[in-house]
């Protein structure tokens, strides 16, 4: 490893940040980005990540440049040539792969940092000159915490709490046209990072029936063209009118639409995140994966999980065979009931819209 240079910046540092894949770990970035213009207000900072990223990146205000990592061969010259007119002087790799190592190394930037965490080990060590080492998973550790703890190489502090999105006046204005009214506004996301992680849509029919039955509510049914199908089944089965959301909303319009609820009922998924980031009120369903690392930061939000240990449902209940030791393989979230989900959102909404 090379030796590490002094940490204080240059007059203007211009830094780089490398964080390519899923769309919810870019947006958990916020308070990270924070927390470098807080201590370097004249900054330049850039992020790079993968196409199906971008438009999460460019939902933070606080960045001055967006890198797509190229996709193709022909790409890569004019990459290249961006790279080095940015003149980058510090780069925080985020991603700790054979790629991020090397477009780390082609920056030639003076302070270069990444992380690890075992039992993974950084593989290309000479080319960073701080390598950040991590407590394995399962701790207590939000991921926020972790991007925090990289920052450290370089002497910024952690003292942000500020993990919100704004969402952009044009997505507000498409927003207010879909969602509006007096009534208790209470979103509905089906989205799921896994199909075993999915709670199943006559409950969530169940939910939503009581949700404007007995709170008046209004209820948004929300999610992408993947997740038609459960929708239909959910208003198909619910004997309340449910409204489902134009299933084309671009993220940005979806973050705007989640700002005008009361509150959103969804998986663990990037809509939640999402819904953390511009600052609505989340009840989230999980299973049994870790509900630490990346759970909605702040203290608006519930996030519900079954009881343990594991009490399986019965075989003829789950749609295929549940793999115990797998989070994403695993049924769990079906041990949660709707009278529990109801419970909570109630709660939420009472603590959050005393009126409601």
């Amino acid at each position: 490893m090379p030796s590490s240079p002094p940490a204080h910046p240059a007059e203007t540092p211009r830094v780089l940040i490398i964080r390519r894949r899923d769309v919810g770990d870019v947006l958990l970035l916020a308070s990270t980005l924070y927390d470098l213009k807080a201590q370097w207000p004249t900054a330049k900072i850039a992020l790079l990540v993968d196409r199906s990223c971008s438009e999460a990146a460019r939902l933070h205000g606080t960045l001055d440049q967006l890198l797509v990592f190229p996709t193709r061969l022909p790409q890569w010259p004019g990459f290249w040539q961006t790279l080095r007119r940015s003149g980058f002087t510090h780069v925080l790799d985020l991603d700790n792969t054979a790629p991020s190592a090397g477009v780390t190394w082609l920056t030639r930037a003076p302070h270069r940092a990444t992380w690890e965490r075992p039992p993974r080990r950084v593989r290309f060590g000479r080319v960073y000159h701080h390598i950040t080492r991590l407590p394995t998973m399962g701790n207590g550790r939000h991921l926020t915490d972790d991007y925090g703890a990289a920052m450290g190489a370089w002497g910024v502090e952690r003292r942000s709490a500020n993990h919100r999105i704004h969402p952009r006046a044009r997505d507000l204005d498409r927003a207010r046209s879909l969602v509006a009214g007096p009534q208790l506004r209470v979103g509905v996301h089906v989205g799921t990072r896994s199909p075993t992680l999915a709670w199943p849509a006559e409950r969530f029919a169940r939910l939503c029936d009581r949700l404007q039955d007995e709170r008046d509510a209004q209820v948004f049914l929300l999610g992408g063209r993947r997740e038609s199908r459960v929708i239909e089944k959910i208003r198909s089965q619910a004997e309340t009118h449910l409204t489902r959301l134009d299933p084309q909303l671009t993220l940005g319009e979806l973050g705007a639409v989640i700002s005008q609820l009361d509150l959103l009922v969804c998986h663990d998924s990037d809509a939640m995140l999402l819904a953390a980031a511009v600052g609505t009120p989340v009840v989230a369903l999980y299973g049994s994966q870790d509900a630490t690392i990346r759970r909605p930061p702040g203290s608006a939000h519930a996030v519900l999980r079954p009881q343990s240990p594991c009490t399986c449902a019965a075989t003829g209940q789950m749609p295929a065979s549940c793999i115990k030791s797998d989070p994403h393989q695993s049924y769990c979230v079906r041990r949660l009931d709707e009278a529990t989900v109801f419970d909570a959102v109630v709660s939420q909404l009472s603590q959050h819209r005393p009126s409601a």
